[in-house]
Formats: structure tokens, sequence, C-alpha cells
């Protein structure tokens, strides 16, 4: 990931020297600088790891976070997909996209700000939410409001699981925390 921030960088650069790019590019450019300079602070950048000893709620934190990003570098870089130092594994694929490689491993992350009661959970999977509660009870009704998530996952895969009695989503029946 670090490759693709330089190429970043470089690419907003040549942008803000050329004469011809207006007032509006250059708003663009300091935008993306702000978003660069986000995603160079991230920790790792990988979705998990042999060195990784944050609890199992820290890392879901971290994860959504660094799926966000990678969304958005992937997508800003493919402005420049024509030019000869664009690589083709910047480009959002499948296999690079990181909410495909937490689907591999049965997890499915709702976009930041989905109202629980609008999630759909898809078939063979149950609701998981994490273990951060903002109003000392229960995780909030909106993903990642004050570190509190929530996620679709297929029994028998990730993090072990025990049903939630908390009366978080009603409307979606039984829930479930990490165990």
């Amino acid at each position: 990931m670090d490759e693709l921030i330089a190429f970043l960088h470089a690419r907003l650069e040549e942008t803000e020297r050329d004469p011809a790019s207006g007032a509006v590019v250059k708003r663009f450019v300091t935008a993306a600088r702000a978003i660069l300079a986000t995603a160079a602070k991230q920790p790792g950048w990988h979705l998990h790891g042999p060195h990784d000893k944050r609890n199992l709620d820290e890392r879901h934190c971290d994860e959504a976070m660094q799926i966000m990003l990678a969304e958005i570098l992937h997508h800003m870089a493919a402005v420049w997909e024509g030019h000869p130092d664009f690589r083709g594994e910047w480009r959002m694929m499948p296999e690079n996209d990181p909410r495909e490689y937490l689907a591999s491993q049965g997890m499915i992350y709702p976009h930041g700000g989905t109202v629980v009661s609008r999630f759909e959970v898809p078939d063979g999977h149950c609701l998981v939410h994490n273990q951060v509660y903002p109003d000392g009870r229960r995780p909030a009704l909106r993903q990642g409001w004050q570190g509190s998530r929530f996620w679709a996952q297929r029994p028998g895969t990730g993090p072990a699981l025990e049903p939630c009695g908390c009366g978080w989503a009603p409307e979606h029946g039984t829930h479930y925390r990490r165990a």
C-alpha cells in the first residue's frame, strides 16, 4: 500500500504543477493530500497478520477503517490508470478489494453510517455486533458510531459467537456477539 500512496503523491504533485489544471482541480489535490495523510497513519495496512496482538473489537474497528481508506485510494488511483507507473493491482477488482477478503472469511460489513434496521442480513448469515457500547448498555444503531460496529457473519466462520440478549436491533430477531 505504501507504493500506491507514493504513486498518488507523485500524480498529485504533477497535477498541481500543471498550469492547465483549474482551481477545482487544485482543491481536489488539497483534499486528496489530506486523505493520503490519513492513510499513511494507518497501522500495518493489512486486514490480518501474525503480529497483530490487538483484541478482536480493536481489529474490527481498524479493519473497517482500512477497508474504507483502501477503497478511496484505489478509486483515486483509477484517475491515472493510463499512466506508465500505474499498476494493475491498484484497480478495484475482487481479488484486491478488502470487502471481498472479508466476505471470503464469512463476514460482510455494511458501509459506515448504515442504520442497522436497514441492513439486510443475507441468507445463511447472522447479525453480530462488537462489544463497544456507547450508551453503556448496547451498541449504536448506526454503523461506526463511537466505535460501535456490526456485520453479518456465516456461523462457524470468523470469531466464535454467542447469542446476545442486550435488546439491540429487535427487528432482526436473535443477534450475536463475540463469545
